[in-house]
């Protein structure tokens, strides 16, 4: 089978690139990407006058679709310019294939209304960001071409991913990290015991390999089911970094909602064994600290 992945020099990217890596044997695996990478062939696009240019054959059987502007923190989600990018890469990638078989689309649980309720696919949609609406868009692009086309289509909601690999992203864990690798004073500016639920980037990848290689069809979040508040990450964080700092909880009056998810849909199709919190994160600790040597 040929597939073409896109977004690989992103977080998630890298992660299932490695994944395949260990996988590939029966199957050749090409790249679309802004980066050169010396290990798969890549087809390199350029962006001009709000165009995307690559040249590309037209006979992969599979497309995984991970490529795309993904907000490093929450004040860059409003960007209207880097939404539109998402819509019309989509748009060229899917017009630029006549014999796909498979397609597999990689979006975010942006998409739901903000809610404290437990999240699942049935969920509202109503998203709070240009983000969020630009993934939704493509959603409906991609699984309405695949309809039209007689292709299989799942659609992946990435939710809370974390791990090795996310030093560019403002996000709880990698700020924890960074306080407690350097004693800094570990802040939680609400009461804490707003609920996480985090799922490791090495069990996203699989996930997203099973797809790519499976009959999967339809809309799946990938979540974690298990679910720890934020105080308890914060205290767990202290005491794998060995911080000389404590934990201070602020206890602002700021509107806070706890994230929680089933994911009993995403169990009854996928092989799921989800790698510890603790487990994760002290990787991630190791990962941070390389960084800094």
């Amino acid at each position: 089978m040929k597939i073409l992945i896109t977004g690989c020099s992103g977080f998630v990217g890298k992660a299932v690139l490695k994944r395949i890596s260990s996988n590939s044997s029966d199957n050749q695996i090409f790249l679309l990407s802004s980066k050169e990478n010396h290990l798969y062939y890549t087809y390199i696009y350029k962006k001009t006058d709000e165009k995307y240019y690559w040249i590309i054959p037209d006979d992969f059987d599979i497309i995984v679709h991970i490529g795309a502007w993904t907000p490093k923190s929450t004040s860059e989600a409003q960007n209207i310019d880097k939404g539109f990018d998402n819509i019309l890469f989509t748009k060229t990638l899917l017009q630029s294939q006549k014999h796909l078989k498979r397609i597999v689309f990689i979006s975010t649980l942006d998409v739901y209304a903000a809610t404290s309720e437990i999240i699942r696919e049935s969920s509202i949609v109503k998203p709070i960001s240009i983000y969020g609406y630009s993934k939704l868009y493509c959603e409906e692009m991609v699984s309405s071409w695949a309809k039209q086309n007689n292709i299989e289509c799942c659609i992946l909601r990435l939710g809370h991913i974390y791990g090795v690999g996310e030093a560019e992203y403002k996000k709880l864990i990698p700020i924890l990290i960074r306080q407690g690798l350097t004693d800094s004073a570990i802040n939680i500016f609400s009461s804490g015991n707003e609920l996480r639920s985090f799922l490791n980037i090495d069990d996203c990848a699989d996930i997203i390999w099973q797809a790519t290689i499976g009959h999967m069809q339809g809309l799946y979040n990938v979540v974690s089911g298990h679910s720890v508040s934020v105080k308890e990450i914060a205290q767990t964080i202290k005491r794998l970094t060995e911080s000389n700092s404590e934990v201070i909880i602020q206890n602002q009056p700021i509107e806070t909602r706890d994230c929680v998810f089933d994911n009993s849909h995403l169990k009854s199709a996928f092989k799921i064994q989800e790698k510890p919190l603790e487990e994760g994160i002290k990787e991630e600790i190791e990962y941070f600290k390389g960084l800094s040597e």
